[in-house]
């Protein structure tokens, strides 16, 4: 059994959680970029009153109250509930559309606070008009989102940027990489004098996320990277590609199947390099450790 715990522990928290938050993760903004691919096949109202769907450009005009803001839509002032409606934000669409940098996020009460006025928004979602002013329905359809930069680019740069390039790495990834890692060091060093060959593991285990910046890990945590960009930005394509395609009511094309396969592939063989490379970093620093241990 003693040889069990330190491995359940590592399966738990380097394994388990974080694959279960980058599914998470994932589902999120897969659901957020059909919702905002939706917005796009509705028919908007060109102009502003009660129960119309509106899709449409305008600029921030005014942060009102702690989860009000005032949108100038057309020289109409929408209010937007921040309570009830996130925030999304695309920094820039001036880089790379491929690069999976910049990726749009949804903004937090704390990152509210430090926007500014004239900002560019997109809005789409069903009006209501409450006590004389016109209010962005708290409906699931409607979609708030900040940007900058030329209009004429925003809707493949959303779908692009909705896209992130590893959504392993999140806050609930390091926290449990951070609890994983302090039950490992903590384990080892309590079994140490009893269990020299667990202690050993334990501690070897803790240490693994950490290694992969030091040889040889850090050469297939290269290729890792270099596979799994090749791997993302064949599935942008495709997002973007497929948007086109059911946009314009067409069939999909065999060359975005390929997109869909090859950037599966590709990503399939960047997990396998980098599990192979976890291997060859824990045998080496197992060795390591019991000849700093016998020495001592």
């Amino acid at each position: 059994m003693g040889f069990i715990r330190p491995f359940l522990v590592f399966f738990l928290f380097y394994i388990l959680i974080p694959c279960i938050s980058a599914i998470i993760v994932h589902y999120n903004w897969n659901n957020f970029r059909k919702r905002f691919i939706a917005s796009l096949s509705v028919v908007p109202s060109d102009k502003i009153s009660d129960g119309v769907f509106i899709r449409k450009f305008g600029r921030l005009e005014s942060i009102v109250r702690n989860s009000i803001l005032w949108v100038n839509i057309d020289d109409n002032i929408l209010w937007i509930d921040t309570s009830i409606i996130p925030i999304y934000s695309l920094e820039t669409i001036d880089d790379d559309l491929l690069s999976c940098k910049n990726n749009i996020k949804q903004l937090s009460p704390a990152e509210m606070e430090g926007l500014f006025t004239g900002l560019q928004v997109y809005v789409s979602g069903e009006i209501v008009l409450k006590e004389g002013n016109y209010h962005l329905s708290g409906s699931k359809e409607s979609l708030f989102i900040l940007f900058s930069g030329r209009k004429e680019d925003f809707v493949p740069y959303v779908i692009a940027k909705s896209r992130y390039f590893n959504e392993l790495w999140n806050p609930v990834t390091l926290l449990s990489l951070g609890i994983g890692m302090s039950i490992l060091i903590l384990y080892g060093l309590v079994v140490i004098q009893s269990n020299f060959p667990v202690a050993i593991i334990s501690l070897a285990l803790a240490g693994l996320p950490v290694s992969v910046f030091f040889p040889p890990a850090v050469f297939f945590y290269y290729f890792f990277r270099k596979l799994w960009l090749k791997g993302k930005k064949h599935i942008i394509k495709m997002d973007i590609d497929s948007f086109e395609m059911q946009f314009r009511n067409l069939k999909e094309e065999d060359y975005i199947k390929r997109y869909r396969l090859k950037g599966s592939l590709l990503l399939v063989s960047a997990i396998v390099v980098f599990t192979l490379g976890m291997i060859v970093q824990l045998y080496i620093i197992i060795l390591l450790m019991v000849r700093f241990f016998n020495s001592i």
